[in-house]
């Protein structure tokens, strides 16, 4: 499925200090959701790359678009592996 979100990451690189620091933050919160949450898993994007992510035009929210190369990590496993 496509869907047109906005601009991609790359075309933001001119952009205001404060533009970029606003969408970098929002980067980062997207890894620690990535790790940190209520899920058994922990996802792990294997590509990442300016252009695989884009700024919402309505809402001037960093999403991702595309999710084609995405490791899941089961938690439980990952904590068990830890103390063996």
């Amino acid at each position: 499925m496509e869907q047109y979100i906005g601009r991609r990451l790359t075309t933001y690189y001119k952009e205001s200090f404060l533009t970029r620091a606003h969408l970098a933050k929002q980067l980062l919160e997207i890894a620690n959701k990535f790790n940190e949450n209520s899920s058994k898993f922990i996802l792990y994007l294997t590509d990442v790359t300016p252009d695989n992510f884009a700024v919402d035009e309505n809402s001037n929210l960093v999403k991702i678009v595309d999710l084609e190369n995405i490791i899941m990590v089961d938690k439980e496993v990952l904590i068990q592996s830890e103390y063996t």
